[in-house]
């Protein structure tokens, strides 16, 4: 037998149980104020079974609903279950002492969006009347209604994003592993040049002090002293014993200018090999700035899947790249498609003639380069460009793949501009 709604049963001011309230409510209160966990542990407490585990849910809360309508074990243990839930929000109504102080907080939470908590809380107060319950009681209705039209799309929607998302994941594994590939081949490449730097300045240090060993340590005029008195011992020919030695003095000088020589080189070769280690290093660099700004993307893309982030469509529109790195394109125009848009790129003057930048601009919708990878006269034409043809245009901290999101996010795009 249905349930009459009065209030004069609850003049001493005492919080209506679920037993007591209209039947009426109790869909209402079971499907909004509990949600599917806690629904199933009461189930569970209380020895609910079910043939088939497709149904579990939606037996729980028949039972829970038509338990509701008495006081019992049931009835008993959802009750107390809503009121330690929602204690917080039954404190907050407490302070009401009219059925219109009711309506009016129950209002302001409702277009907050904060719905189950005050929902059991207005219900279940001693001072509410019927004209109140049932304009609550209809909100919540309604908003059902709304809420099960929009989950359908949004529902396709998550469906698209997780295969998205699959996709995406799957191309950062591979785009790791290559970089973790080319990773090793650098600091291999580098270990392999610090190597060799050590070998030629210990090279380099030997040829110095053979340099000042191999000179002459006599003056001329000793040595031909010396040769003099030899020749008067020994008798033999004092000018052949001179050109002897004139011939060996041109051979040291001719060494040790073989030296000064190998020593440049070496010395040459050991700037060459210092700059490629550092350009090696410079690459090592980017590669893993590039790594973490595509993590850092995935994170923003798994965390933009909630209902409430804002989601980028680009309707269609055609956005133009200026500059960046050759490597990074492909994967951007990829992702410029998966938001509803299209990629066309200049690179800034390296080979595209700037000249050719207009005509770029003129069929692009928008306009986009980082500030860290594009000429500065490239980026003045650009802007000098845009706002001669009305284009809307972003500069980007770098070239990197979450960057390039952050500044798409900015452009205010709608199906019909």
């Amino acid at each position: 037998m249905e349930k009459d709604f009065t209030s004069a049963g609850f003049s001493d001011g005492r919080r209506r149980d679920i037993w007591e309230l209209s039947t009426h409510h109790h869909c209402s209160i079971v499907g909004t104020c509990l949600t599917i966990g806690e629904a199933r542990a009461i189930g569970k407490r209380v020895g609910v079974r079910c043939p088939k585990p497709g149904d579990l849910d939606s037996t729980i809360h028949s039972i829970l609903v038509r338990e509701s309508a008495a006081k019992n074990t049931v009835s008993t243990l959802l009750n107390k279950t809503l009121n330690k839930k929602y204690e917080s929000s039954i404190r907050i109504f407490k302070r009401c002492k009219s059925a219109e102080e009711i309506k009016d907080l129950w209002k302001e939470s409702f277009d907050f969006g904060n719905i189950p908590g005050p929902y059991w809380a207005a219900l279940s107060h001693p001072n509410i009347d019927y004209e109140v319950t049932i304009k609550i009681y209809s909100d919540v209705h309604m908003l059902s209604h709304l809420i099960g039209s929009s989950n359908r799309a949004d529902i396709a929607r998550l469906s698209e994003l997780e295969f998205e998302l699959a996709d995406v994941l799957e191309k950062n594994r591979s785009l790791i592993a290559r970089n973790q590939k080319k990773l090793t081949q650098l600091r291999d490449q580098i270990s392999c040049n610090q190597e060799t730097i050590s070998k030629l300045e210990r090279e380099n240090s030997n040829l110095k002090m053979r340099l000042f060993v191999d000179s002459l340590s006599q003056s001329v005029e000793e040595i031909n002293k010396e040769f003099s008195q030899g020749v008067l011992l020994s008798g033999e020919n004092y000018p052949d014993l001179l050109s002897d030695h004139a011939q060996s003095e041109s051979k040291v000088v001719r060494h040790n200018l073989r030296l000064v020589d190998d020593v440049e080189r070496l010395n040459g070769e050991k700037r060459g090999l210092q700059s490629k280690l550092e350009s090696a290093q410079h690459e090592l660099e980017d590669l893993l700035t590039e790594l973490h700004s595509a993590n850092s993307f995935i994170q923003t893309f798994i965390t933009k899947r909630d209902a409430n982030a804002p989601k980028c469509n680009l309707y269609g529109k055609c956005i133009l790249f200026i500059g960046g790195r050759e490597s990074n394109i492909c994967r951007m125009c990829d992702l410029v498609n998966k938001m509803n848009g299209r990629l066309i790129h200049h690179d800034g003057g390296k080979e595209d003639s700037l000249a050719k930048l207009k005509g770029a601009i003129s069929s692009a919708d928008a306009v986009i380069f980082p500030v860290d990878c594009v000429s500065h006269s490239s980026a003045l034409e650009a802007k000098k460009l845009c706002k001669k043809m009305v284009k809307p245009f972003m500069p980007i901290r770098s070239s990197s793949l979450s960057s390039l999101v952050t500044g798409l996010t900015e452009f205010k795009f709608d199906g019909d501009n």
